[in-house]
């Protein structure tokens, strides 16, 4: 079956391995660009996977968030993001693929030929660690 654009549907998962952040760092990592010969993309899940689990609290916390860059880095379209706090408590567990919920926002998921996306671990008030792990970001050829 065909989509809208008369190509046949294709899936691809961009899988990164992510460092370690301590306590009061920020890191942010290229996951991956966008081919041109792929066609426009949309993002369809993004999960991360944790080396060692990680204990969300509510004023010393950390946001973890897949961004579109685009292909000249302009960009800051903001695709899935999950912060670690403890009301409600958000964790992610040593080797348990948690799934990031995606942006809400209309046309936020596509993507186009050359787009750069990049994973930010954050730290908000002094922070936590992170433990480093596995970014996959699945997409889906509109």
């Amino acid at each position: 079956m065909a989509t809208a654009t008369g190509q046949a549907p294709l899936q691809t998962v961009l899988r990164r391995s992510v460092p370690a952040v301590t306590i009061a760092a920020d890191s942010e990592v290229v996951i991956g660009r966008i081919p041109a010969a792929q066609g426009v993309q949309t993002v369809t899940s993004v999960t991360y996977t944790a080396e060692a689990l990680i204990t969300g609290t509510d004023t010393q916390s950390r946001t973890l968030t897949l961004y579109n860059r685009k292909g000249d880095a302009s960009g800051t379209v903001v695709l899935a993001q999950l912060a670690l706090t403890l009301t409600p408590p958000i964790t992610a567990a040593k080797w348990v693929p948690r799934t990031i919920p995606l942006s809400v926002v209309a046309g936020a998921l596509d993507l186009a030929a050359g787009d750069v996306l990049t994973w930010s671990s954050l730290h908000i008030g002094t922070g936590l660690a992170d433990s480093g792990g596995l970014v996959e970001v699945t997409t889906t050829r509109a």
